[in-house]
């Protein structure tokens, strides 16, 4: 007797596993990464800080172990990002607080009116972030910053840039727009955005050492 109940007990186990395996749970669907082309409440990219020094750009590079997180959000009908950074990052330590700033989209271009506090976009100038726009400026890599033929790039165009790298990171072909924080020393001195028609894949400083962030996803 107590081997048929044993025997029962079996079957009826292996019936329930056999019931969740034909009825999983469905997943959540992803958003995925942002996209300035189609902004969406839950979208999320991911970046990582890097700093160097600008004579040795390879030597002396190096990922700092802080990530942040971008999120779009919605909140009554208007679109903001939302910037954090991620729990056991060095700088969340300090700041764990998220960062929230109001970005609206145009058909040709993203308006960041309050950035002042981003982590990618502080530094720059204009509020306006043009996606499909024609490059005006071809930029080339001057060391840690950028030129046009032997001049600073200080974004009063658009620029188009073939290249760049900084340790191991290396860019292709992306547009670039600048805005230098404090006076303009050749060769030295410069903060760049670098991106596409959907993502901005690069936020690079230079001040008395380089800094920046790097599109994870």
């Amino acid at each position: 007797m107590k081997k048929w109940f044993f025997m029962l007990g079996c079957c009826a186990l292996i019936f329930a596993s056999c019931q969740v395996v034909k009825n999983p749970p469905t997943p959540a669907v992803p958003v995925g990464k942002i996209d300035f082309r189609s902004l969406e409440a839950g979208q999320l990219s991911r970046y990582v800080a890097y700093r160097s020094e600008c004579l040795a750009l390879a030597d002396s590079f190096a990922y700092t172990r802080d990530t942040l997180e971008v999120r779009v959000q919605l909140n009554e009908g208007k679109l903001f990002l939302e910037e954090r950074f991620t729990e056991g990052s060095p700088m969340w330590e300090f700041n764990s607080t998220p960062v929230v700033h109001r970005i609206i989209q145009g058909a040709d271009y993203v308006l960041i009116p309050d950035r002042f506090r981003s982590q990618l976009f502080f530094f720059y100038g204009n509020d306006t972030l043009r996606m499909g726009y024609e490059n005006t400026a071809r930029l080339k890599q001057n060391d840690c910053t950028l030129n046009i033929q032997e001049d600073p790039f200080t974004g009063v165009e658009i620029g188009y840039l073939p290249t760049f790298r900084v340790g191991p990171i290396e860019l292709r072909k992306k547009s670039v727009v600048s805005c230098l924080p404090g006076s303009i020393i050749p060769s030295f001195g410069g903060a760049y955005i670098f991106h596409d028609d959907a993502q901005v894949y690069m936020s690079h400083t230079v001040t008395d050492a380089v800094r920046g962030w790097e599109l994870l996803y």
